[in-house]
């Protein structure tokens, strides 16, 4: 099939996958790995071509109604201004990941706060969009396992400096749920 319109039309082949072809990814057990290729596709795709879109669309905070409940729980961030070369070996070695539910790292007297859920919700969805793709890009990911079986994803992101500064977790239908609301708001902003 020829394709005349490669940003929109990738989008929507994408889409057509996502429907037609989960049943088949979950059934071989690929079904997380199905919805991050799908998510990667789609967050480069906007994120290239954003300034062919309503880019407005992608200015919404994730407080806003109809993203909000599309944030998985698990999700942490420190800002930047914070963070120094001091704090970069302690974050790292001390693991910024391992307790995702931490509201704080203290580490020999240095005292370093994630910025709250709420706090983080008024970041827009191009922050986020541009956090996962950097850290699916960069392969900052880690599996979440439960009973042997492949449960979801954390994926992560470094700053310009190589500290953690961003993790989230998406359980299974968090990822599919997600993936799909990203395919129909990027062909919503091609309609505008």
């Amino acid at each position: 099939m020829e394709l005349k319109n490669y940003p929109k039309e990738f989008v929507e082949r994408t889409s057509i996958m996502l429907e037609k072809l989960e049943p088949s990814a979950k059934e071989n057990g690929l079904e997380v790995t199905f919805f991050l290729n799908c998510l990667l596709g789609m967050v480069v795709s906007t994120l290239e071509n954003i300034d062919n879109c309503d880019k407005k669309l992608f200015n919404q905070k994730l407080n806003d109604e109809n993203i909000r409940e599309l944030i998985p729980n698990k999700i942490k961030a420190i800002r930047d201004s914070e963070l120094t070369e001091v704090y970069k070996k302690k974050i790292n070695q001390f693991g910024f990941l391992k307790n995702m539910n931490e509201s704080e790292i203290e580490i020999k007297n240095l005292s370093i706060k994630f910025i709250n859920k709420e706090e983080l919700m008024n970041h827009n969805l191009e922050w986020l969009l541009r956090k996962i793709r950097n850290g699916i890009a960069h392969q900052n990911i880690m599996p979440i396992n439960d009973s042997k079986k492949w449960k979801g994803i954390r994926i992560w992101n470094y700053n310009n400096k190589g500290v953690q500064n961003f993790a989230i977790e998406f359980r299974i239908n968090e990822l599919k749920l997600f993936s799909k609301f990203i395919v129909q708001l990027y062909l919503k902003s091609l309609q505008v």
